[in-house]
């Protein structure tokens, strides 16, 4: 990885996410972990690589410090309002799993050693919360992700795909809710979704493929959108301000009527679409 990409921000993980694994680390068998949970007793530095998650009921249970290896799987497992704090799975399999009010903080999902990084694939994960968490690589296809928040979290090459950011209220309102604060998205995947009105603030996008997709109402203020793919994007009424935006040429977009820029970025749009801007 070339580290003069990496915004700072991004530095501040790599403290957490390499450092050694606490020596020894106890692991659990099943009888034990279902008495920790009965118990509503908080797991504090445990290795629960091979635990059968699916089936107990781990409504607001709590874990610190843990770890999940390769042959970890908490595919179809009921996570919802659960806390994760400093955990590190690798190799670890999410999928089909029920995450919705989630948090993590301080978790690793990337696992350096095999350079590949954890699935989500067709998971619940409405609502869920993910702060200054190590996602490099991580495949959500298929999640439903209506109201998540990732924050301060590194995320490059993640994918998105057939991922849904929307619910469907009374009367029929769809309304759509996604927030990505200050995170590293470089050569994310987010192609041919709908949107409109999501939060990018201050995040890295360059090199992501955001082709096809609506973005209409998105707030991109800050970002690095810098060789981003957006052929056939809606930008219609979405908030560029202040965002680097090397490559964007507006001729390519689906729609951008509407569409906030700060004063100092016109030039550059002009420019990209051909057009010789005079100083007289």
């Amino acid at each position: 990885m070339d580290m003069s990409s990496i915004p700072c921000y991004a530095f501040s993980l790599f403290a957490l996410h390499y450092r050694r694994l606490p020596n020894p680390m106890q692991r659990l068998n099943q009888d034990q972990f279902r008495r920790y949970i009965k118990h509503e007793e908080v797991l504090m530095g445990f290795d629960l690589t091979g635990i059968d998650f699916s089936e107990a009921a781990l409504d607001g249970a709590r874990f610190k410090k843990c770890f999940v290896g390769e042959r970890g799987s908490l595919t179809e497992a009921d996570l919802s309002d659960t806390l994760w704090e400093d955990c590190i799975f690798t190799g670890t399999s999410f999928r089909s799993c029920e995450l919705n009010d989630a948090q993590f903080k301080n978790c690793r999902f990337y696992d350096p050693s095999q350079k590949a990084g954890s699935s989500f694939w067709n998971c619940e994960l409405n609502s869920s919360q993910f702060t200054n968490c190590d996602l490099q690589l991580s495949q959500f296809e298929g999640s439903s992700l209506y109201g998540a928040v990732f924050s301060d979290c590194m995320m490059r090459g993640s994918s998105f795909v057939d991922c849904e950011f929307s619910r469907r209220f009374s009367r029929g309102v769809l309304k759509s809710h996604i927030a990505f604060k200050e995170c590293d998205l470089a050569y994310a995947s987010l192609t041919e979704l709908v949107l409109p009105f999501a939060v990018f603030k201050g995040t890295n996008l360059s090199g992501a493929d955001l082709s096809r997709s609506d973005l209409s109402g998105t707030n991109f203020s800050a970002c690095n959108l810098n060789s981003a793919e957006l052929q056939d994007a809606d930008l219609t009424k979405a908030n560029l301000k202040g965002a680097k935006l090397l490559g964007l040429d507006l001729r390519r977009l689906k729609g951008y009527r509407g569409m906030t820029v700060s004063a100092d970025q016109q030039h550059h749009l002009l420019m990209a679409m051909g057009l010789d801007i005079s100083g007289d």
